[in-house]
């Protein structure tokens, strides 16, 4: 897994099969299944540690985010992007100041 990517779906699943082998294995085949893992999601042992001692899933925002701007605001920028015919957000934002 290339760093500047978040983990795919593909190895998520992949580790929650390994998570049930890790879970299992004795010290020195967890170094190996450590290694297999490492080679095949090329995240660092620590942090392959880290995630097999988790929980590996995926948990919902306890809190949503509140609002930043108001009505007014949000009705403007809908008339301005109406009025371009609603163009992209980087053709649409210097058009707003």
């Amino acid at each position: 897994m290339p760093t500047d990517e978040e983990m795919t779906l593909d190895e998520r699943l992949y580790l929650r099969k390994m998570k049930k082998r890790y879970d299992k294995a004795d010290h020195a085949e967890r170094a190996y299944l450590l290694d297999e893992m490492g080679h095949m999601t090329e995240l660092h042992r620590k942090s392959l540690i880290r995630l097999m001692s988790g929980d590996l899933e995926r948990h919902p925002r306890t809190e949503q985010r509140g609002v930043t701007y108001g009505a007014e605001v949000g009705h403007a920028v809908r008339v301005i992007a109406e009025s371009l015919d609603y163009v992209c957000a980087e053709r649409l934002t210097p058009n707003l100041a």
